[in-house]
């Protein structure tokens, strides 16, 4: 099930970087996803984060689940032509991931990982991102929420 979570991922950024699409916050995504948001959410104290141009990633080190440490993760995977392949790839290699509303100008959940994480991927104005969160046993809202919060801070 994380394979899949893994494929998905992947595939959402081989589409980045074939395209050459670059998102609005792509220089700094933890601007997007801080660790106060985190801490919040999963509690703390936190290791990271681990960051790059296209993610930020914090892990929790007192929430875990199954003996795992939770996390979130923020990657930027580009604009709104990169959305609508996410959403056609979950409409045609499983099933058509649920619309939520409120998060973004449009965003959908994934939970095809399973039990133990949950991916919500954003369109706010032309940034695609994704917040996955693992390990938590809270995981679907603490994604919805994560998403909520990254999502404001786009203008």
């Amino acid at each position: 099930m994380l394979r899949r979570t893994l494929m998905t991922s992947i595939i959402v950024l081989t589409i980045t970087l074939v395209s050459g699409a670059r998102a609005q916050a792509a220089d700094a995504p933890c601007i997007l996803l801080t660790a106060d948001d985190v801490t919040a959410v999963l509690g703390g104290p936190l290791v990271g984060p681990n960051s790059d141009s296209t993610s930020c990633v914090y892990t929790s080190q007192t929430t875990s689940w199954n003996g795992q440490n939770a996390s979130a993760t923020l990657m930027i995977a580009g604009g709104r032509a990169e959305y609508a392949q996410s959403v056609g790839f979950g409409a045609k290699y499983g099933t058509p991931y649920p619309t939520l509303n409120g998060v973004g100008d449009k965003a959908y959940e994934n939970n095809s990982c399973g039990d133990q994480c949950s991916e919500v991927g954003v369109l706010k104005k032309n940034t695609f991102f994704m917040i996955t969160v693992q390990e938590d046993p809270k995981h679907a809202m603490a994604a919805v929420t994560l998403a909520r919060k990254a999502a404001a801070r786009i203008k």
